[in-house]
């Protein structure tokens, strides 16, 4: 699944996700950006359900700014404990 913030997403990774019907995790920014172009929209609670079910899912992202959407929704699951553990190992604050 993919989570797109601002401050920008590329007319290629748009063409991508279209072409390749990836999920897109539908945020308020997200369907700003995208706008009404045909992308197979997922919610967020079926984006934290997916991380919670499925320890090896993948989360893409265009920009750093998800970094946040991250934290809160996937504190719970493998890929935020393992966040964490990163956020650690580089010394930087982990709540």
């Amino acid at each position: 699944m993919i989570a797109i913030d601002k401050p920008f997403i590329s007319e290629f990774l748009l063409n991508t996700i279209e072409e390749f019907d990836l999920p897109v995790i539908r945020t308020e920014v997200a369907t700003e950006m995208i706008g009404d172009r045909p992308v197979r929209w997922i919610t967020e609670d079926e984006a934290r359900l997916r991380l919670k079910n499925n320890p090896l899912e993948k989360v893409y992202t265009n920009s750093e700014n998800s970094i946040g959407w991250l934290e809160q929704n996937a504190k719970s699951t493998r890929l935020g404990r393992e966040w964490f553990i990163c956020a650690l190992a580089m010394g930087t604050r982990c709540e």
